[in-house]
């Protein structure tokens, strides 16, 4: 069969529009695992600083506008991402997990987080799972997100978060990520405890 000389970019640019307006893996299957999901999944770009747990930024502002120095010294709220990991939950195989957590030292009115995962591709950060979790008068609270892999892959992944909580009337927020320096391996892991 013989290309015309416009055939071969033709057909370049029909796989380049299929591949890109592709939708993400997670419109394919409704996952019962997470207690809510998203369909918006949080931009890990410029997302924040990394940490294990930090403290949440208040949201009370002095009549000029400015955030109130004395509210923003004394964090009353944290927000923490583990490194997204190989599930340790005994039952659970191949599987790449990471946890959202958020405390605070007093009962909020409001505590809402929303967390991404993500996994490093030849592209970019390919979105793999979204989630929320509200519990108005938590003092704790946890998101776990998990997503299967492929046995043996290797991948770096990525988690990013948005804490939020309402205490009194100064609400206390943040956006922040942690991911993996190195690829992980995508390894079983039966018999494990979470």
């Amino acid at each position: 069969m013989r290309l015309h000389r416009w055939s071969a970019p033709t057909l370049v640019a029909a796989a380049l529009l299929t591949l890109f307006a592709a939708p993400s893996p997670a419109a394919f299957a409704a996952d019962t695992d997470t207690p809510v999901a998203t369909d918006t999944p949080l931009v890990p770009a410029d997302a924040g600083p990394t940490g294990d747990t930090l403290p949440l930024t208040s949201g009370e502002r002095s009549a000029s506008g400015e955030r109130s120095a004395s509210a923003a010294a004394v964090s009353i709220c944290t927000g923490g991402i583990d490194y997204p990991h190989i599930s340790g939950t005994k039952g659970v195989t191949y599987t790449i997990s990471v946890h959202f957590d958020g405390a605070c030292r007093a009962v909020p009115t409001q505590h809402n987080i929303s967390g991404s995962l993500y996994r490093h591709r030849w592209y970019g950060w390919e979105h793999l799972r979204s989630g929320s979790v509200t519990k108005p008068t938590a003092r704790k609270l946890r998101l776990p997100l998990n997503k299967g892999c492929a046995k043996g892959a290797m991948h770096r992944y990525r988690g990013s978060g948005r804490f939020y909580a309402l205490v009194g009337k100064t609400s206390w927020s943040r956006s922040f990520y942690n991911e993996n320096a190195k690829e992980i391996k995508c390894v079983s892991t039966p018999g494990a405890s979470s």
